[in-house]
């Protein structure tokens, strides 16, 4: 099953960044990318996406209005909300409105990509960029690392035992004893950290290749 995903995001770069991120991953399938908030409202509300982006730090409008709006059609949805600069207050209120996974676009795109793995999940991180500067407190097996490579590639539990022939009780074992290692509670604050303490590079990012396919996002702005 391809899980939908409708992006969101002002800046053409980032929007068509995360869209192609994703288009080359077999579980995940982006549905639109538009620009504003009442765009994405109007795109959710024929679409049913299971996972939205969007800027939850959008000055244009409210981001939290929004995610209300979208939560109304009674669908199960999940966000994930980019931010740059947002209080401790900001966060609570984005979380009291729906919106389940904050990303800290300064953490990256492995967090971004492990974030969503989270949102689809039923989890609920912050991640920060501070996060990324936390002491290390293991060393990962081999295995371990092989499992951290899929999450940070945007792999869900179920996707990434079927890529390493496990189970997904196993791969959620590994996942646990990585966050002891790592001090950390989830999957996002995980990636961040072994990126920035080199136990995971760029190129040990497992992203599965999958054939082109057309995709229904919105035209060029």
């Amino acid at each position: 099953m391809a899980y939908q995903v409708v992006v969101q995001h002002r800046r053409r770069l980032v929007r068509d960044s995360l869209v192609l991120l994703l288009r080359d991953k077999p579980d995940w399938l982006v549905t639109a990318a538009v620009t504003t908030g009442p765009e994405l409202v109007e795109a959710c509300s024929s679409l049913r996406p299971h996972v939205v982006v969007l800027e939850a730090d959008a000055a244009d409008w409210d981001p939290c209005l929004v995610a209300a709006t979208i939560c109304q059609t009674g669908e199960c949805i999940r966000f994930l909300g980019l931010y740059r600069t947002l209080s401790d207050d900001d966060l609570g209120r984005l979380r009291r409105s729906g919106m389940g996974t904050l990303v800290d676009q300064a953490a990256g795109v492995p967090a971004v990509m492990a974030a969503l793995g989270s949102a689809i999940e039923g989890q609920a991180p912050v991640i920060t960029a501070r996060a990324s500067r936390e002491p290390v407190k293991g060393v990962l097996t081999p295995r371990e690392r092989a499992v951290l490579s899929c999450v940070a590639g945007g792999s869900t539990s179920r996707v990434a035992a079927n890529r390493l022939g496990i189970s997904a009780k196993t791969v959620e074992n590994h996942k646990q004893r990585i966050f002891s290692k790592l001090g950390v509670q989830n999957q996002a604050h995980a990636v961040a950290i072994a990126m920035r303490q080199g136990l995971l590079g760029a190129h040990d990012i497992s992203i599965e290749r999958s054939p082109s396919r057309l995709e229904n996002t919105a035209q060029p702005m």
